[in-house]
C-alpha cells in the first residue's frame, strides 16, 4: 500500500467535508498497487489524478477513481499528468514535494 503524500492530504481536506475526505483516503489506499502494472508509477501522480481535476462534486471523483481502475492511462491524460512535464504540474496544482531530496551542503 503506498503512503499518500502530505501534499494530497492537505489538497483533499481542503476540498472535501471530512466523510468525503475519509472515504477518499479509503478508495485511494490501494494505488497504484491496485492496478494493472501500476505498481511501476509513481503513487504521487496515480492517487492524484483522481483529485486535482473535478468540478466539485462527489460524482466527479467517482467518475475519476473508476477511470484510475478502468484504464489509469487516461486518468492520467484527464488530470494533465500523462506527459513529461507531469512533477511541475503536480507541483503548480498541490505545492512543492516536501518528500524530494535537498543535496547535501559542502563542508
Amino acid at each position: 500500500m503506498a503512503e499518500m503524500s502530505d501534499r494530497l492530504r492537505r489538497r483533499i481536506s481542503r476540498d472535501y467535508d471530512e466523510g468525503s475526505a475519509a472515504e477518499l483516503y479509503r478508495r485511494l489506499a490501494d494505488v497504484p498497487e491496485g492496478l494493472p502494472l501500476g505498481e511501476k508509477q509513481d503513487p504521487g501522480r496515480m492517487q492524484a489524478s483522481a483529485v486535482v481535476v473535478h468540478d466539485g462534486s462527489w460524482a466527479s471523483v467517482e467518475r475519476r477513481i473508476r477511470t484510475l481502475h478502468r484504464d489509469w492511462r487516461d486518468a492520467l491524460v484527464a488530470a494533465g499528468l500523462a506527459q513529461p512535464d507531469w512533477r511541475t504540474r503536480l507541483d503548480a496544482e498541490l505545492g512543492p514535494d516536501s518528500r524530494e531530496q535537498v543535496p547535501p551542503s559542502s563542508p
